[in-house]
């Protein structure tokens, strides 16, 4: 009898392990923080020798007054952030993308008729690279409004691949700003409240050029420092203090760099939030046909003067006390939002590299929403939510 109910019971238990086989792998609980990765100096490390080795400088496009150079880098890098909104992708995406289009225009000048299509081949490698499924080469096609041709997309992509030696790792800020947070002497909670702010901010800026200024390093612990700002109480100040310094200490910075790229950081924005300042929504339009280098230094002047006035230390304890929560991070939309997307139509007869001029009015993109993917027409090609 006794040998029978061992039997029974383990039966039992053979019929419950395959139910489960059939409802799916049993899951496995992940633990909150990885052991090694989390406040690893030698990350750190390895972090700085690759940044000086993958870092460019901004690249625009040849020809162009540069002005006119400066606005169609940003248009592009916001139609790209629609794209990414628009698949819902990763941060890291576009700001590897960002990257290799600069890597590449370093290398080989491109003009205007093959911008566009540089932009959508870095962002189809980058989606490779970090997406587990990465974008199709005719979705991203249709993202262009067939602007531009599969044997092209491919064609563009092998030549990139090819000027970049296949190399095509990166350093962006965004791999510095998570395991710099682990180090702030704060609760997990605030901890992951800073990492999601400096992610937040850093995306926010990711088109203005000045920001490839700096090393990686630098513009993540700007971002990290103004995140503090925004999110630590005036009576946590001591700690926002420390703060400052251990992140200078860790990352290896110096003092007088590190506050030249706080200070400009701070004037992207509106004093003591995230909305972008009116001199970068000014010239993320387009600009007027006049404007050229003059203006263009003109421009500059007055980031330097408004610089000047609105420069708060951060190593100071004067935090103004603003707030930010984290459904203000989330919600915050992104800066192309009041921008069109861009659209470099194709010239009549070409094979859809020769476009026409980038004017306002032909500047556009149209894009599918989500919900109507399904059905993609090559006649009204793609239309982007507002």
């Amino acid at each position: 009898m006794e040998n029978d109910e061992n039997v029974c019971s383990s039966h039992v238990h053979s019929h419950e392990k395959h139910k489960d086989a059939q409802n799916g792998p049993i899951t496995v609980p992940l633990s909150a923080v990885d052991t090694y990765f989390t406040a690893n100096e030698n990350v750190i490390r390895d972090l700085l020798f690759d940044a000086v080795r993958y870092h460019s400088f901004p690249a625009y496009c040849v020809y162009e007054p540069p002005a006119h150079a400066i606005w169609m880098r940003r248009a592009l890098l916001n139609w790209l952030r629609e794209v990414c909104e628009h698949r819902n992708t990763e941060v890291e995406v576009l700001a590897h993308t960002a990257q290799l289009i600069d890597r590449f225009l370093q290398i080989m000048p491109t003009d205007k008729r093959e911008y566009q299509l540089v932009g959508a081949a870095c962002f189809l490698i980058s989606s490779k690279l970090k997406e587990t499924v990465p974008v199709s080469v005719e979705r991203m096609v249709q993202y262009t409004d067939f602007s531009v041709t599969r044997q092209d997309l491919l064609a563009k992509e092998v030549t990139i691949c090819i000027a970049l030696q296949w190399n095509l790792t990166g350093i962006t800020p965004l791999d510095f700003i998570a395991p710099s947070v682990d180090f702030l002497p704060c609760s997990l909670e605030l901890r992951q409240l800073l990492r999601r702010s400096a992610s937040h901010i850093f995306m926010k800026i990711l088109h203005v050029e000045g920001i490839n200024l700096y090393l990686p390093g630098y513009t993540a612990a700007s971002c990290i420092l103004y995140a503090l700002q925004l999110t630590v109480t005036p009576d946590l100040g001591e700690s926002a203090v420390g703060s400052a310094a251990r992140i200078q200490r860790l990352l290896g910075l110096e003092a007088c760099k590190l506050r030249e790229a706080y200070q400009f950081l701070l004037t992207l924005f509106k004093p003591g939030t995230i909305e972008l300042a009116d001199n970068v929504i000014r010239v993320d339009q387009c600009p007027p046909p006049s404007q050229g280098l003059d203006q263009a230094s003109v421009e500059l002047n007055d980031l330097k003067q408004r610089a000047d006035d609105t420069f708060i230390d951060p190593i100071t304890p004067a935090i103004n006390g603003a707030q930010l929560s984290s459904s203000s991070v989330c919600s915050t939309t992104s800066s192309s939002s009041a921008l069109s997307t861009t659209r470099l139509p194709s010239s009549t007869g070409t094979s859809g590299l020769s476009v026409s001029p980038l004017l306002p009015e032909n500047f556009r993109t149209k894009l599918l929403p989500p919900q109507s993917s399904s059905g993609l027409s090559s006649e009204k090609g793609l239309q982007m939510p507002v």
